[in-house]
């Protein structure tokens, strides 16, 4: 027979367990709930061949490392009519606080979060993902390695395939930084005019 002391913990201990299945339950459901939106993809034209990353660089204003720390807003422009009934209104412009953990090509603020903007994201109805071809959004909490245009307002835009790869297992003096850096060494050099940085 159950002591009062030994029925009050037995109970409390149940109370608990079903707390926590309960709580789990809630958070896997919501999770299940999670809808990836429907991509879709547009042709753009660019100045380079965006699959040769020299020369990428070489067009580029800036070359860097960058951590997503959040997606702060979406902005919608140039508004288009496409042949597409799925893309609709302006374009998404996306814009993320990101952390630089290391510049390669031009000077970047290292010791405060700063803004920047990505072509593509969610479309004004949040039905889809509009991106480039071949294109990528950034995630929160993930590394890329980020080629950006310094744009005349003084917006860092990334824009097209291989704006922004993904460093999966990133470390400073890895060989990848290497990789990286070698690639600004060995740019591609494309005269253009070119805008200021407004920090």
């Amino acid at each position: 027979m159950l002591t009062k002391n030994k029925k009050f913990f037995l109970i409390n201990v149940i109370l608990i367990v079903l707390t926590i299945l309960v709580l789990l339950i809630i958070y896997f459901g919501s999770k299940s709930k999670t809808k990836t939106l429907p991509v879709e993809t547009i042709k753009g034209q660019f100045a380079v061949d965006p699959e040769n990353i020299k020369a990428l660089v070489g067009f580029s204003d800036l070359y860097f490392i960058g951590q997503v720390v959040k997606e702060v807003k979406i902005d919608y422009r140039d508004k288009v009519q496409s042949e597409n009934p799925k893309i609709n209104g302006g374009m998404p412009y996306t814009y993320y606080e990101i952390k630089v953990l290391k510049n390669i090509k031009g000077n970047l603020p290292t010791d405060k979060t700063i803004q920047i903007v990505k072509f593509g994201g969610k479309d004004e109805d949040r039905k889809t993902t509009i991106v480039f071809e071949n294109d990528t959004m950034p995630v929160t909490g993930k590394t890329y390695a980020m080629i950006a245009c310094v744009q005349d307002n003084g917006e860092i835009l990334l824009s097209g395939p291989n704006s922004n790869i993904e460093l999966k297992n990133y470390k400073k003096d890895s060989k990848i930084v290497r990789e990286l850096e070698d690639n600004y060494k060995n740019e591609i050099k494309y005269k253009r005019e070119r805008a200021s940085l407004k920090f």
